[in-house]
């Protein structure tokens, strides 16, 4: 009984004494030229060891193992995925499958049933691509061949093709067997979109959808930042607009820079700049689509400076040193009509120096007539054909004198429209010379205008 108990025990404890367990569950059915999975379940009871698993069949080159072998310590389960891929051209049947797990000395087998269907006797293929690398703002055009690969004709179908999240639709009337059919389609790629991979896809629908395909395009990463610069030059300044923009499609660091004059009379608007040798450096990172701009201003104060002082010396030259000058005026209502009177004015006013022989004249044209309104000084009035002359001698002005002659007018006749007065003259002798100012004309509204 001794030696039986230790040869009992001998056994129990030999290193293929395993207690594995092994279940599996049926996949969905899955549509030929797609994929499916179903689990492999391991519980081992036993010592620890390391187990291969296989799967065999028919068409066991539609299998795709999660790992072909796996460690299970004792009292451990396990989970191992096992995909299946039928492909587009698979006979739609039921197709059997053996799984088998072994490992030191034991080994355990379960069946897998893989139901394949078929949507259609359909194929849609993704045959040309304008570009597989696209950059932001290109268009990708697409060429997909939808095939009936079937024994009857396919009627009423609908391809569509959808990227970027936007779809086109074409409609394909009727496809014989055999016969194929070509679709273009074209896609806009937003200005800045984000790199990355995207995926174009397609799908063909009759009574029910009848193939798919697809095809990956790639968007590259584009760096891209524009640099402008715009001057506006003054008559004493200069400013200078350096604007970064970024047009890529991801963050880049923008640098602009300019050669800027180093002096007290130079400002700057915007970020700090960086400057070495008159050299002027800015930095800023841009997300797609944001620019930055910079601006900086040269004053001229030296020809400024200049340029006031010329017009200051001219200015008082003009209204300071000139010599006499006449003004002209009227006083008189809105519009005039045939018989209506106003009033003319003469404004005389003498510069720095003294003037002689002061002599104004003025002319009325014959359509008006003077009726008097000498307020002031009474001038010579000489009527020709054409109308009347004033003539007033106001002898000697002082420097800064001033005069006003006035006399007033009534019109003869109705105006319409307007009529320019005939300008006033002063002529006098300065310092020895002889001078003649003439005044602007001012003009006479009609009533019947």
């Amino acid at each position: 009984m001794k030696k039986l108990g230790l040869i009992l025990g001998f056994i129990l404890f030999l290193p293929g004494a395993f207690a594995l367990n092994v279940s599996v569950e049926n996949p969905e059915p899955v549509i030929a030229g797609s994929s499916a999975f179903f689990r492999i379940s391991l519980f081992n009871d036993g010592p620890p060891g390391w187990f291969s698993l296989s799967v065999l069949g028919t068409k066991a080159s539609w299998v795709t193992l999660e790992t072909p072998a796996v460690y299970l310590p004792g009292g451990a389960t396990k989970t191992v995925k096992v995909w299946v891929s039928p492909p587009v051209d698979a006979y739609p049947a039921s197709y059997v499958f053996r799984v088998i797990v072994s490992g030191a000395g034991e080994r355990e087998e379960a069946r897998v049933n893989l139901i394949v269907k078929q949507l259609s006797a359909a194929s849609l293929s993704v045959v040309n691509l304008s570009c597989d690398t696209c950059e932001p703002g290109s268009l990708l055009k697409a060429v997909l061949e939808l095939k009936n690969t079937g024994s009857r004709a396919l009627r009423d179908l609908k391809v569509s093709a959808s990227f970027l999240g936007r779809t086109v639709q074409r409609e394909v009337k009727t496809l014989e067997p055999g016969g194929s059919a070509r679709i273009s389609v074209s896609f806009e790629i937003p200005e800045r979109y984000p790199p990355g991979t995207e995926v174009l896809e397609a799908r063909a629908v009759g009574e029910e959808i009848l193939a798919n395909a697809s095809a990956k395009i790639r968007i590259p990463e584009v760096k891209n930042i524009a640099i402008e610069k715009r001057t506006d030059e003054g008559l004493f300044s200069l400013s200078v607009t350096l604007k970064a923009r970024n047009l890529g499609n991801v963050r880049s660091e923008a640098v602009v820079s300019d050669r800027v004059p180093e002096a007290w009379y130079t400002f700057f608007v915007g970020p700090e700049p960086f400057s070495k040798n008159g050299l002027y450096r800015w930095k800023k990172v841009l997300a797609p689509g944001e620019s930055f701009e910079v601006n900086y201003s040269v004053v001229y104060w030296p020809l400024v400076l200049g340029t006031v002082a010329v017009i200051v010396l001219i200015l008082v030259y003009l209204y300071g040193f000139r010599p006499v000058s006449i003004k002209k005026r009227t006083l008189r209502k809105a519009k005039v009509s045939e018989g209506s009177e106003f009033t003319v004015v003469l404004e005389i006013k003498n510069g720095h120096r003294e003037a002689e022989a002061v002599v104004v004249r003025d002319f009325v044209p014959s359509m008006f007539e003077v009726v008097g309104g000498f307020e002031t000084k009474k001038p010579v009035v000489r009527k020709t054909s054409e109308g009347a002359k004033l003539v007033w001698r106001l002898g000697k002005l002082n420097p800064g004198e001033e005069r006003v002659l006035s006399y007033k007018v009534r019109c003869r006749i109705g105006i319409i429209g307007s009529v320019k007065l005939p300008p006033a003259s002063v002529s006098c002798r300065v310092s020895g010379k002889r001078v003649l100012k003439r005044s602007g004309r001012t003009s006479i509204r009609g009533a019947d205008e």
